[in-house]
């Protein structure tokens, strides 16, 4: 799944992330799920965005002891109602698609582009990892990831877990003459 920095309403209505995030604040919601549909939100929009929202019909500001304060539209409501739907909508999408992914190795996630469906599952990569190598409680797992993702991430996920494969193999091999010479003592 590929993130969008809009949406389009059903009357051709271009809706950015920001004017989302400003609609959902004027309308009291939480944010948080338009990090589903959006991929990232920015929880205080700029003002050019609550301006753009009055100049096509969505919102209204204003003037009170120098601060504007901004309100939806009828338009503007119905407009947040369509975009609760669609946030809705998408984040059933994604747990359909996540749900595939159930019980699925590393590598068959990968081959899959399970880590670019949204945020979750891209911070899950990293626990995956060390999962999938046995490094989950070695405590150099951190380091060594931090190494992989910065001459990998670059060119992808596998190129990162390519990295990854040799730091993992000094890292555990380092760990196991930790212990064999704390057994000698």
């Amino acid at each position: 799944m590929e993130y969008k920095d809009f949406l389009v309403t059903d009357d051709g209505t271009t809706i950015t992330a920001y004017m989302a995030v400003a609609m959902f604040k004027m309308a009291g919601m939480d944010i948080k799920p338009l990090k589903k549909v959006f991929g990232w939100v920015r929880s205080n929009p700029p003002d050019r965005d609550f301006n753009k929202l009055s100049e096509i019909g969505l919102a209204e500001g204003h003037i009170r002891k120098g601060e504007t304060k901004w309100f939806l539209t009828k338009h503007g409501k119905e407009t947040v109602k369509w975009l609760n739907d669609s946030v809705d909508a998408k984040t059933a999408e994604i747990m359909a698609i996540k749900a595939t992914f159930s019980g699925k190795s590393l590598s068959e996630k990968l081959d899959g582009n399970y880590y670019h469906i949204d945020n979750e599952t891209s911070s899950q990569f990293k626990e995956d990892l060390f999962i999938d190598f046995g490094v989950s409680d070695n405590p150099l797992r951190e380091m060594a990831f931090r190494i992989a993702w910065e001459n990998g991430h670059a060119n992808g996920y596998n190129e990162v877990m390519n990295c990854f494969v040799d730091i993992a193999a000094i890292i555990l091999e380092a760990d196991r003459l930790i212990k064999e010479a704390g057994n000698k003592k």
